[in-house]
């Protein structure tokens, strides 16, 4: 690792222990300190993925112009660590653009591709960046929308999983980490753990699944990674239910949407569009899960 990158593994490991002491300590100085201690201790702790938003956000929003109740709190106490700690080390990932973007693949129908524009593409990587500021591993199951130009192009570290070796063929040209395993999501992989997973799948029920099970096997333990999903919910009609309580036997629930963020250009019929869900892994003991967020504002 470079000097500029243990210095920013340090920082951000030195950043995530002062804020759970720091938090340990509230708890235990409000009314009901026992059980503020038994809670903390068995339900909830910061990640580094989470201490990593909760840092670009306090860098973005000033404390005393956040309107959310506990961001507020939350952006004062990373603050007052930054003061103690040092200045916070600008974040790595931001889209950078060349002149000359892989043109879209020619959609294959024997995969069932319909591929996206490149403005689209960037929507999608900037939600990501948005998501982890310092960078992270990322797969794509899937990716004949060529996302992970993009997305690799911000400093991540991007593995790419696709039947088609038109892919693996762009993807070659692209000049960043990004490296492209020829694999059938229908069938387990063999590509390690990582921060986030992106997936674009076929809406059918059993193809749902596949794509599922392959997520769970390859996003991260830790809380706080993430899942992409780019959907048409209204298309999924009653499958759409499903899909979400698969992800919620996998501790994953949705944080955030974007709608219509990418956009599929048909010479011959009306532009689709796809949204943009976000789940989080939060393996909260309950049977109602509650995003760390809420979890500050109500307390």
């Amino acid at each position: 690792m470079s000097d500029s990158g243990q210095s920013l593994h340090t920082y951000r490991a030195s950043l995530l222990e002062s804020l759970n002491r720091s938090e340990t300590a509230s708890w235990n100085e409000q009314p009901g300190a026992a059980l503020a201690r038994y809670t903390w201790r068995s339900w909830y702790r910061w990640t580094q993925p989470q201490a990593d938003r909760l840092l670009a956000e306090a860098s973005i929003f000033h404390p005393g112009n956040v309107g959310v109740g506990g961001l507020t709190r939350l952006h004062d106490r990373i603050m007052t660590i930054i003061d103690g700690i040092g200045p916070a080390p600008a974040p790595i990932s931001s889209l950078k653009n060349p002149q000359v973007r892989l043109p879209p693949l020619e959609s294959n129908v024997d995969y069932g591709q319909l591929t996206c524009d490149v403005a689209s593409r960037d929507r999608v990587a900037e939600e990501i960046c948005r998501d982890f500021p310092y960078g992270g591993r990322v797969l794509f199951l899937g990716d004949d929308d060529l996302v992970s130009e993009a997305v690799a192009l911000a400093g991540f570290s991007v593995t790419v999983v696709d039947v088609d070796e038109r892919i693996g063929q762009c993807l070659a040209t692209v000049e960043a980490d990004l490296s492209f395993v020829l694999g059938d999501v229908r069938r387990p992989l063999e590509a390690g753990q990582f921060d986030a997973v992106v997936l674009d799948p076929a809406d059918g029920s059993v193809a749902l699944n596949h794509w599922l099970n392959r997520v769970h096997e390859h996003l991260g333990d830790e809380e706080g990674v993430r899942v992409y999903l780019s959907v048409n919910m209204h298309r999924l009609g009653r499958r759409w239910a499903s899909l979400l309580a698969g992800l919620a036997r996998r501790d994953l629930v949705p944080v955030r949407s974007q709608e219509r963020i990418k956009r599929y250009p048909s010479p011959s019929w009306a532009d689709t569009t796809t949204d943009l869900w976000v789940f989080e892994r939060m393996a909260l003991p309950s049977s109602l899960p509650v995003p760390y967020v809420e979890i500050e504002t109500n307390r």
